[in-house]
């Protein structure tokens, strides 16, 4: 275990430990430089009104946000039928069932792999 000595934290490993000492918020010495002080965004203080890509990026946003339509749309009918037009089968009753009764419990496993 690896405590800091400004602030008490525990660590469990010395790599951990050198990177939070480092940049402990107690640590008086710390070189913290965030990438965003002093810059301002791209689009501070645009509209759409007065900025054709910001009215662009927001079609763009706006077409990313509609539900979705075409193959996502489908009901499960249409996509039962896609399923067989395309020789994917269809539904079979007892499919996931390994006793082969609906409703019936199944034995463990344990029981089935091993030899008797």
């Amino acid at each position: 275990m690896f405590i800091c000595v400004h602030c008490g934290k525990e660590c469990l490993t010395i790599q951990s430990h050198r990177g939070h000492e480092r940049l402990c918020p107690k640590n008086p010495n710390r070189v913290y430089k965030s990438q965003t002080v002093g810059l301002t965004a791209w689009n501070k203080g645009l509209t759409k009104g007065t900025d054709t890509r910001v009215a662009a990026y927001g079609e763009t946003k706006a077409l990313a946000n509609k539900p979705a339509t075409g193959c996502c749309a489908w009901t499960a009918e249409q996509r039962t039928n896609a399923a067989k037009e395309q020789g994917f089968g269809g539904y079979r009753a007892n499919a996931g069932n390994r006793s082969g009764i609906t409703g019936g419990s199944t034995p463990p496993l344990t029981t089935q792999l091993m030899p008797s």
